[in-house]
């Protein structure tokens, strides 16, 4: 197996759309346009689990992602706050003339499904909207504004045949384990996590339902009016 042309199409699969960050170092404003893609957004979990370095001989976090509808052994077994967790979502969307991918965390999704709820479906080619995502201070510290903007353009840029689904990629149940097995975790919620099967999936997916709610709104209120 030649590793290195299939680790070569996953990067040019992932780098097709660049992505657009929030998160730099200087106060500033980002005008942004949802596309009417199919789906418009896609929500995903993200754990961070921190593991010893042995040649920094110091503690690094690892990011795991996974698709809400994937089995993942640590949503199954605990909510333990050891184990830091966060639900994203990824959103196509134009900035300066140019279609990006936006990674949205919580302080910047909830405000954009909020306005949806009072507006309608921001994404929508002649009714849609512009937000205005206001960016300040620095790390931790990093605060976002999401203001829904009343006057903006129809928009004239179409998604194509981009595939919101596959522009992430997200690892496995297995990875996730093999993950955990060199964590700096307590042992016991090591071996509840490793413990956990697939049998438990129902739990898993009980804990997403409103993320499926959310996925399902644009299409329950397509007669929303612009704000």
């Amino acid at each position: 197996m030649n590793y290195w042309a299939e680790e070569n199409k996953k990067l040019q699969k992932s780098t097709k759309i660049r992505s657009l960050s929030f998160s730099t170092r200087k106060d500033e404003s980002f005008r942004i346009r949802i596309l009417p893609c199919e789906p418009p957004f896609y929500a995903y979990m993200n754990h961070w689990l921190s593991a010893w370095d042995v040649h920094s001989h110091r503690s690094r976090f690892t990011t795991l992602s996974h698709s809400p509808d994937k089995f993942c052994p640590i949503c199954a077994s605990t909510t333990d706050h050891k184990i830091q967790s966060r639900i994203n979502y990824d959103m196509i969307a134009v900035y300066d003339g140019q279609i990006r991918r936006i990674v949205c965390t919580p302080t910047i999704w909830r405000p954009i499904f909020k306005a949806a709820k009072k507006f309608g479906p921001p994404s929508d080619f002649k009714t849609g909207y512009d937000f205005i995502v206001e960016a300040t201070g620095q790390g931790l510290n990093r605060r976002y504004k999401v203001t829904p903007q009343e006057t903006s353009e129809i928009i004239r840029i179409e998604c194509g045949d981009i595939n919101i689904r596959k522009l992430r990629f997200f690892a496995t149940s297995q990875e996730i384990k093999n993950a955990v097995k060199i964590s700096t975790l307590p042992q016991h919620l090591i071996r509840k996590i490793l413990d956990t099967s697939t049998t438990k999936l129902l739990t898993s997916k009980n804990k997403y339902r409103f993320i499926q709610r959310r996925i399902n709104f644009f299409e329950q209120n397509p007669s929303h009016q612009k704000p």
